[in-house]
């Protein structure tokens, strides 16, 4: 054998090597094509799902917002001192106040998955639980007004114990529900210096 034998022998063996090399680079990148592209779906597929639950919590907060500022309203509205011209009156009002607090509740208990437990425990004990044991004293109280026979006692409304704690109770619930709404505000990213609520 001579050197030329040889030597094209070593370089053919390099070429074939070569082309062997780059077929299964070849082969090797078109897998990891095909594995970058399942994982990129995959993650489309995820970031779907992750903001659909986004925004199911940011629609479930906004609600629970707009029920409990009107909720506020209502029971603002009710325990204040000045009644204007065209407002509803006390009766009225109680009602308003209890569709409100219904709206609030449904509204309440549909989204509260979406709420950090802390938060959600904070309106199981200062909000719903406040306000049932209220609607429930309000009821009774009613009642024994509703009973009373003198007319005259009647167009000033109850003057009984039980009354007055309702009324007291009433109004040291609106700061609690201030601090709700702050806090679901809060949750969405808005927030106000020195937030009065």
């Amino acid at each position: 054998m001579d050197v030329s034998t040889i030597l094209t022998s070593v370089i053919s063996s390099i070429v074939s090597s070569g082309a062997l090399v780059k077929y299964l680079m070849s082969v090797q990148k078109h897998k990891m094509a095909k594995q970058l592209e399942t994982h990129k779906n995959e993650l489309k597929k995820d970031s779907f799902k992750t903001q659909r639950l986004y925004d199911r919590r940011i629609d479930g907060i906004m609600e629970m917002c707009e029920r409990l500022q009107a909720l506020h309203e209502h029971l603002t509205s009710y325990v204040s001192i000045v009644t204007l011209p065209g407002e509803p009156s006390k009766d009225k009002k109680r009602d308003i106040i209890a569709k409100a607090i219904r709206s609030w509740n449904r509204c309440f208990r549909k989204n509260r998955i979406v709420l950090p437990e802390e938060l959600d425990k904070q309106i199981m004990d200062t909000i719903i639980n406040k306000i049932i044991q209220n609607t429930v004293m309000f009821n009774i109280g009613r009642n024994r007004y509703d009973s009373q026979e003198s007319s005259e006692s009647r167009q000033d409304g109850p003057k009984d114990d039980k009354w007055i704690e309702i009324d007291t109770n009433v109004r040291q619930l609106l700061p609690e529900i201030a601090e709700v709404r702050r806090k679901l505000r809060k949750l969405l990213g808005v927030e106000f210096p020195d937030d009065p609520s």
